[in-house]
């Protein structure tokens, strides 16, 4: 019996492995080295044959969710303990709280929930803590992930209420009464969380929060855990736990709290507090800098320091510029590293809230357009290997106080090249969808130009006509803008490999709603707004999403219509990304256009796919065109390739 059990955890154990090597394999393939690729016409032949490669790895890892895995979290029953160490393992390699790089991370949310229930079952204080340690860490990470969507979707909330929930629990256990009676690794345990758990406060604040309380709250709970480190008590029952360590990150969660131009509002006098802690930390790091400089750099303290003097008033506007100036100025460009990762978004990003507060000068026009030139060259660099989790939220962060300066990159442009750079993908989806929507928007005024009356304020047919031109091109930029809102949920579309969770699609659901609030911020893409929002609604308003939104009082709603039915028309047919199924013929998917026609999709843009001229020109768009989008996203890549050393 016991040499069978062992069998069937080696088994299970070389499954799970099996998973993250065919994952790992996955993120290779899904972003090929454009070095590595000399011919653009090869480009989309290698994108091709990866994915059609994904597709087996994906089919292979599906076997493994659906057969060993999904059915261990499911159990009623507790696992075996060789059953419960096997996915502890699988873990490991699937979430670094230190770098907070995952590769599938909403298994680990589902994992980690059996994982602590099983623990609560068995009653050992033991395993609850270090389950529960281990919750609030996916907690954090998948938080992270989620509240770059707000408010779009609020789903970020739940994961900071569970994971405050769960720590109030652990910390009933820092009481010195409780304390004593743990050995001295769940001590420790609890300790880290003592001011790891302040990584969860105010982070996704439901509407109607007291901020003030919430953010007095955070600084106590900080104050309470730097000051562990003063107490004998704890001191001396935990001899080897790592005080400098301690000491070093809750004061730099405390010189955090300012982050993003004090976004979280903290008042005068805590904003000075929190400028000492500051001040403490940067002192503590010079003394203490052999231990922990693998933890941070000279140039994150400087930068910590400056920005918490600014939001104190120990320092004026123009020596904080001059401060994040200096410290942009000497980032390392071929640095991919974690603190570098976090300095080429994270300093823009201060320096543009600072100029939303204290006003955009002249002369800062040409700095602002060299940050997003930089930044978007870097991130075309990049490896494309975990998912940077930390970059996107400052990079969405970014992209959600963009300054469009005179004669630099409007939103739109910047947007698509930051899609270039993230996933290649989506940028040719995007070009190929917009090449189909003036293709359709073409014919439609050809053969039906009163369904176009209400947009641009067209009020006849002959009114449509005359300014043919200018509705070609509104849908046109409406079709490259409408999927702004995927780089929010970078990581969401990058999964390839399975079949997307439920909490997943709800993120992918988000983007529509995303992309609108962005459009929305500047004049030039305003009038896209409604076609961001609706291209995922269905013509009759019966299916699709946001389902909180309707056509009513749209007068754009026929570009919509074009812009939907190119959007399926792209999706159903390339191959790339589809790691599941080949691409559809033009002619399947006119059979699926005839199904959902007057529901699902606008009867007058199905019927223009009756005609032999809009079929032929369709044609063209699919092989020629589509070709020549692949080539120039090669053409894109390539151009950003970093030069020979």
């Amino acid at each position: 019996m016991q040499r069978n059990r062992m069998s069937m955890t080696q088994e299970l154990s070389k499954q799970l492995q099996q998973y993250i090597d065919n994952t790992l394999q996955i993120r290779e393939l899904s972003s090929p080295q454009i070095e590595e690729v000399e011919d653009p016409e090869d480009y989309r032949l290698v994108l091709l044959e990866n994915f059609r490669r994904i597709g087996t790895l994906a089919l292979e890892n599906n076997r493994i969710l659906q057969t060993v895995y999904y059915p261990l979290l499911e159990r009623k029953e507790l696992l075996t303990e060789e059953e419960t160490e096997a996915l502890k393992e699988f873990r490991k390699a699937h979430l670094n709280a230190y770098s907070m790089e995952n590769l599938d991370l909403p298994l680990m949310w589902r994992q980690t929930k059996k994982l602590l229930a099983d623990a609560k079952e068995r009653g050992s204080d033991h395993d609850i803590i270090g389950m529960i340690d281990r919750f609030i860490e996916v907690c954090f990470a998948m938080l992270h992930q989620t509240e770059r969507v707000q408010p779009v979707n609020p789903a970020g909330i739940r994961y900071r209420n569970e994971g405050l929930a769960e720590g109030e629990v652990l910390l009933s256990y820092l009481p010195k009464e409780a304390f004593a009676k743990l050995s001295e690794a769940d001590r420790e345990t609890v300790l880290v969380n003592a001011r790891y758990i302040s990584a969860l406060f105010a982070r996704n604040a439901e509407v109607g929060d007291d901020m003030e309380r919430v953010n007095e709250e955070d600084l106590a709970f900080l104050r309470r855990a730097l000051a562990l480190a003063d107490d004998p008590f704890y001191r001396e029952a935990v001899p080897e736990y790592n005080w400098v360590y301690h000491t070093f990150r809750t004061l730099q969660y405390l010189s955090q709290l300012v982050h993003n131009g004090n976004e979280r509002g903290y008042s005068e006098a805590q904003c000075k507090e929190i400028y000492d802690y500051t001040a403490r930390l940067y002192a503590f790091w010079d003394k203490e800098r052999s231990a922990l400089q693998k933890y941070t750099t000279d140039a994150m303290m400087t930068f910590a320091y400056a920005r918490a003097a600014y939001c104190a008033g120990a320092s004026d506007a123009e020596s904080y510029r001059r401060a994040l100036i200096g410290l942009y100025e000497n980032i390392d460009d071929r640095n991919y590293s974690f603190f570098n990762n976090s300095r080429i978004t994270l300093i823009p990003m201060e320096l543009t809230k600072l100029a939303e507060k204290e006003g955009l000068r002249p002369q800062d026009a040409g700095e602002v357009e060299t940050y997003y030139e930089r930044l978007i060259t870097y991130l075309h660099r990049i490896p494309k290997k975990g998912s940077f989790s930390f970059l996107l939220s400052y990079l969405t962060i970014l992209l959600s106080h963009y300054i469009e300066v005179p004669g630099g990159m409007d939103f739109e442009t910047f947007c698509l090249r930051l899609t270039a750079a993230l996933h290649p993908p989506t940028y040719v989806h995007v070009r190929s969808v917009a090449a189909f929507s003036v293709c359709l928007v073409r014919h439609l005024i050809r053969k039906d130009p009163a369904q176009l009356t209400g947009v641009l304020d067209c009020e006849t047919a002959e009114d449509v006509k005359r300014n043919e031109q200018k509705i070609i091109d509104f849908t046109e930029h409406a079709a490259l803008c409408h999927d702004i809102g995927k780089l929010f949920v970078t990581e969401v579309i990058m999964t390839y490999g399975r079949t997307l969770l439920d909490e997943e699609f709800e993120l992918i659901k988000t983007h529509p709603g995303m992309g609108a609030l962005m459009l929305e911020k500047h004049e030039d893409t305003k009038p896209y707004v409604n076609v961001a929002l609706m291209h995922h609604k269905w013509y009759d308003n019966t299916g699709g999403y946001p389902a909180e939104h309707s056509f009513e009082g749209m007068k754009d709603k026929a570009v919509i219509s074009v812009v939907t039915v190119a959007d399926c028309l792209d999706a159903s047919t390339d191959a790339v990304g589809r790691s599941y199924k080949t691409g559809k013929t033009l002619e399947d998917y006119i059979g699926e256009l005839r199904e959902g026609r007057g529901t699902r999709y606008a009867p007058y843009v199905v019927d223009l796919f009756e005609d032999e001229a809009v079929q032929a020109d369709l044609t063209r768009i699919l092989t020629e065109g589509r070709d020549e989008n692949y080539r120039e996203a090669y053409r894109i890549l390539k151009s950003y390739r970093a030069p020979e050393s």
